[in-house]
């Protein structure tokens, strides 16, 4: 979108400083390059058209593709009546979008609910040109091959992403789309090898009359293929179309030999459809259980919010004489407690994202001088208490300099507990920040 943004604004910019002469000569000239392109779209094409119409005498209707096409515009409708930003990952996430931390810990549903989901109207509107385009592909190679190519394409452009990026929100429409282009590759590529056939006496020669793709039929999709991927690398989703492609392509090897004659059997479609599954779940496993530090985190945020304030009013209490400096040295001990528990369960997270790790190291060192902080003022409350009960009665010299080495022990305490309360302050101000910005 920034890249579409640029282009406008650099439009807009040669127009201003483009003289009006030659301003009106660049104009006619992208008329008329807009007329040759209407007439190169509606001059009939004969190739094409006989090419089109053997796809639907071979399968008079496709199903496959509207019904993709109906359920991602129904899905997209419904995120646009939400309460939320659709843009917004949470959105996305609470329709099934992919998330390596949520996908790897039981909800593997996701690498197919994502393959459905778009997060802009550009995206959704570009492939659904693509997936009317690609009703052709389903008429020539069958509607099973098409779902199953779409739906394996999809899934493992999924895995990819996790493995790539396990922490960001991302969606598979992309990589199934990418795998229908490997897959009509792949019935072009056998088609040309395997060379026309004759027909037996007793086949049906309307039926299994062998189609040639045309080269204007090449041509229009790849010209469909380039906008589509053009759309999808502004936006950053073309991770996933290399992965889509191969897919395609490899499904295409075992489902399209025979692409030219007839629709795919069952049998080479039901293996190409488990060998991607297993292919799926080899890669899947690895990935498991990714760990997911933000709650840990929060839960961390939240400890020292609420000690924080409970010791300020335990404070306020103490200045007042409600209750002792024993009473709040207590406090810091069982803030201590739960600290050091939140420390043990950070430092138990298994399988924590290369980009989330940072965060875990500055949240563990910020319990650890926070546990430090909170010792050292219960040791200078303890000590304060201490000395004054034990403060010298009338005028004995050596009483009194007892008295001012303990003032000075207990004030060299208190100073202390201060710089490990501004060294524990820095910390907790960088986990907040990593914690909304894990990759800074």
């Amino acid at each position: 979108m920034n890249f579409l943004i640029l282009l406008v604004v650099f439009a807009l910019v040669a127009v201003r400083v483009v003289k009006p002469e030659d301003r009106r000569r660049y104009l006619a000239v992208a008329m008329a390059s807009l007329r040759q392109l209407k007439t190169a779209a509606t001059t009939p094409r004969p190739a094409y058209e006989a090419f089109v119409a053997a796809l639907r005498r071979r399968t008079p209707r496709a199903l496959a593709a509207p019904a993709i096409v109906a359920i991602d515009a129904l899905i997209f409708v419904l995120m646009v009546g939400g309460s939320t930003p659709m843009s917004d990952p949470a959105t996305l996430v609470a329709w099934g979008a992919n998330l390596g931390t949520r996908t790897t810990n039981g909800e593997w549903w996701r690498l197919l609910t994502s393959t459905f989901l778009h997060a802009g109207v550009l995206q959704l509107g570009v492939e659904t040109i693509v997936l009317l385009h690609g009703a052709l592909v389903e008429r020539f190679v069958g509607r099973a091959a098409f779902a199953v190519v779409f739906v394996s394409a999809g899934v493992m452009a999924g895995v990819t992403h996790i493995s790539a990026h396990p922490v960001d929100v991302g969606t598979s429409a992309v990589g199934a789309l990418s795998g229908l282009y490997g897959l009509m590759a792949a019935c072009v590529l056998w088609s040309t090898i395997r060379g026309r056939r004759e027909i037996a006496p007793e086949e049906d020669a309307e039926l299994l009359a062998q189609i040639a793709v045309p080269p204007i039929a090449i041509k229009r999709i790849t010209v469909v293929g380039v906008l589509f991927f053009l759309v999808s690398a502004i936006d950053g989703l073309a991770g996933g179309m290399l992965t889509g492609f191969i897919v395609g392509l490899g499904c295409g090897a075992a489902v399209g030999w025979s692409a030219a004659d007839r629709t795919s059997g069952w049998r080479p479609v039901a293996g190409a459809g488990v060998a991607c599954a297993a292919a799926a779940i080899i890669w899947a496993v690895p990935l498991r259980n990714i760990a997911d530090v933000k709650p840990e985190v929060d839960h961390v945020v939240a400890i020292e919010t609420r000690t924080a304030a409970a010791y300020a009013t335990a404070f306020d209490r103490f200045t007042h004489q409600r209750i002792s400096g024993d009473a709040l040295a207590d406090l810091a001990d069982g803030a201590i407690v739960e600290l050091e528990a939140a420390d043990a369960r950070l430092g138990a997270l298994q399988h924590v994202p290369p980009e989330h790790q940072p965060l875990v190291a500055d949240a563990r060192e910020f319990l650890r001088l926070r546990c430090a902080s909170w010792r050292a003022r219960a040791d200078a409350l303890r000590r304060a208490h201490k000395n004054l009960r034990a403060a010298p009665v009338g005028g004995d010299p050596t009483a009194r300099v007892q008295a001012e080495g303990r003032y000075r022990s207990t004030m060299a305490a208190a100073g202390k507990a201060e710089a490990a309360e501004r060294t524990a302050s820095e910390a907790f101000a960088r986990v907040k920040i990593r914690a909304t910005n894990p990759a800074s």
